[in-house]
Formats: structure tokens, sequence, C-alpha cells
């Protein structure tokens, strides 16, 4: 049988952590204190609003781990398709996937970051471990079938994550999108190490679309993973928001305009409007500078493997750009057209970006 998970939350700021317990051991949230080697993180404090905690309702698994199927609520969207806005709270959704404030003594209130462990078996054995996190508009829940599924059966537990600008973070915390990533992957990697089935030599970080560039970022300063996924790289997400600015400006009718003829970029500005917290595409132009790799590609010290599809629509170009960069172990993979997975993130070809992911990291942590 696979093993039950459990639903967490963690703080980047006191290094103090809520757990449920899984299910068999004494009930009843716990709290336990991270690692003392996150004592004087150089991550800025992180503020927001009040701390919360996950309720002690589970995602729960069944069968065995070649087939492990978890029940997780999806995200829930509002009545027109858009994502719902912060402070808005579906009368339908699960307990598991919702932030309960709760009172803090200060002024400077702790935001809390949600997420979940899967285990591959109920051995007790250390095994490898993802540190997993989507992008532009992912949520925890999604993370399951975007990559869980597929590491479990390939012998991986997985630790997937929403940071700020993601999920519940920016519905009921009202946080948005950083570029200081490691922030969020610091204490991930110290809340890894207190799991007793996670191999502290094999922990992998893995960004999926923009969290391709904000695990690049993390890494950069982040040491402690053994390897990591970028899925797919980027090198430059400002560029692509000022180049969708400029397309508007020589548009008769400006931004308006286009974004009643095109949906895709009507999505991704109104969507980073909301996640980054501005209110026009000026603003958000300029909120994206620092989503960059310049001057930092050479700081990632493990092996990094880079994704690429042919016909991505957003970051056409970048892995190559990225990975010609890189001065780790690297490995670049180009996911084409003919074989159904040349689309961003290889949507349509989960099964293929699982089989070439797992067999470089079976291979990079054998080493």
């Amino acid at each position: 049988m696979a093993a039950p998970t459990s639903a967490r939350s963690w703080s980047p700021v006191g290094r103090s952590w809520r757990v449920t317990r899984r299910p068999g051991r004494p009930s009843g949230p716990r709290r336990r204190r991270a690692s003392s080697a996150s004592a004087g993180t150089r991550w800025p404090p992180v503020t927001g609003s009040a701390p919360g905690r996950r309720c002690c309702a589970r995602p729960t698994t069944t069968g065995p781990p070649t087939s492990t199927a978890a029940r997780i609520p999806p995200p829930t969207p509002s009545r027109r398709g858009s994502p719902r806005p912060p402070g808005r709270r579906s009368p339908t959704r699960p307990p598991c996937s919702t932030l309960r404030p709760a009172p803090c003594a200060s002024r400077t209130r702790t935001p809390r970051f949600p997420a979940i462990c899967f285990l591959a078996d109920d051995s007790g054995t250390p095994r490898p471990t993802l540190l997993y996190h989507g992008g532009y508009d992912s949520t925890l829940e999604e993370n399951y079938l975007a990559l869980a599924a597929g590491a479990l059966r390939r012998g991986y537990n997985v630790i997937p994550f929403d940071g700020p600008g993601q999920g519940s973070t920016v519905r009921a915390q009202g946080l948005r999108f950083r570029p200081d990533w490691g922030a969020l992957v610091t204490p991930a990697v110290d809340f890894a190490l207190t799991v007793p089935e996670v191999d502290a030599g094999r922990l992998v970080l893995v960004g999926t679309s923009l969290g391709g560039i904000l695990a690049a970022r993390a890494a950069a300063f982040e040491h402690r993973t053994a390897a990591c996924v970028l899925h797919d790289g980027a090198y430059d997400f400002h560029a692509v928001i000022a180049a969708t600015a400029g397309r508007a400006a020589s548009m008769p009718g400006g931004l308006e305009a286009l974004m009643a003829r095109n949906t895709m970029v009507r999505w991704v500005v109104r969507n980073g409007r909301w996640t980054f917290g501005v209110s026009d595409i000026d603003d958000l132009v300029k909120a994206t500078e620092a989503y960059t790799m310049a001057g930092i590609a050479d700081r990632v010290t493990c092996p990094t493997l880079v994704l690429e599809a042919e016909n991505d629509q957003f970051f056409q170009g970048q892995p190559q750009r990225l990975f010609n960069e890189l001065t780790c172990q690297k490995e670049l993979i180009s996911f084409r057209e003919d074989e159904g997975a040349g689309e961003h993130c290889h949507e349509g070809a989960l099964s293929l970006f699982h089989q070439r992911t797992f067999d470089w990291l079976d291979t990079v942590l054998a080493g």
C-alpha cells in the first residue's frame, strides 16, 4: 500500500512548522522546529497576512505505489472561469485546502505556505525526494497529476508546495510573487530534512513553467539540493511581459484592443495584475524586472536538467540561453512537436516528460 500523506504548512519566518500526524500515529497537530542550519538565513523576512494552519483533513492514497491515486480537490474557478479573487471562498471547497487565520501577537504577521508530503511507500526507508512548485497560475492540488503521480511510480517522495502568488497563498493571504524564491525553498529544504523518509543527500528542486526561472534563481543561492529540474528552462520573464506591452503599444486601441482579440494576452495581463499585485501593464513590466538569470546563472552548483519545448509560446529560445550560461553539470533535453511534446511544458505528453526526467535523475542521483 502507498503511504498516507499529510497536509503541512510552513513559515519562512521563525522556522516553526505545524505538522498533521499521519494516520496510525497520535493524532492532532504538533509543532516541529526545523534544523538549526537555517539560523541566520540570508533571506529577508516575509511579511503578509495572519498566520494560518491547514485543517486535519488530508488527501488520501490507495493502491500500490505503481497505481497511486490521490483524491485531492480541484482548484476552484470563479463563475466566469477566471481565478477567484483573494478573500473569496467557495462554500463547497473542502477544509483541507483552506488556511485559517490565527491571532498574531506582533504587527508583522507570518504567512503560511501549504504543502503536501507524498511518500512512495510506508516502509520508512529514506528515499530521494522532490521539492516541487508550479509557476504563473499553479495550485498545490494540480501538482499531484503534474509530477507527483509519476514520481511515486519511480520510487520518489514528493513535497509540492504553493509559494507567494500561487494557489491559496494569493487567494487566502493576498501574498504576491517575489523574485527571491529561495526565501521559500530554504525553509522547504529545512522542513524536508526533518522527515525521516527523506534522503537528505538526494533532495531535488523542480519548478514548472514560470517556476523554471523561480527554481533556477533559488538554486543559485540554496545549495543543499542534489539536483535541479527546470520544466522548462527560462532566462528572462521580464522580456516576455515587456514584449507584450510593446506589442500592445504598437496597436490601434492599445492594450485593451489587444486583450479583446487575444485570449492569451488577456490571461497573461489579468493574471499578472492579480498575482503581482499591480494595477496596469506598465507596473507589471516594472515588477518583473528582477525575474532574470542574468548575472547569477553561474552560481547554480548542483547538476541541472534544462527542458525545452519546440513550440513554447512564452520562452522560445530561453532554455538554450540559460543552458549556455550555466557552469554546473548540466543537460538540455528538447521535446519536439513530432513526438507530441512540443507545447509549453509538454502539455499532452506528461508521460514522456516523466520518463526522461526520472531517467536523468536516476543516473545523476546514483552517482
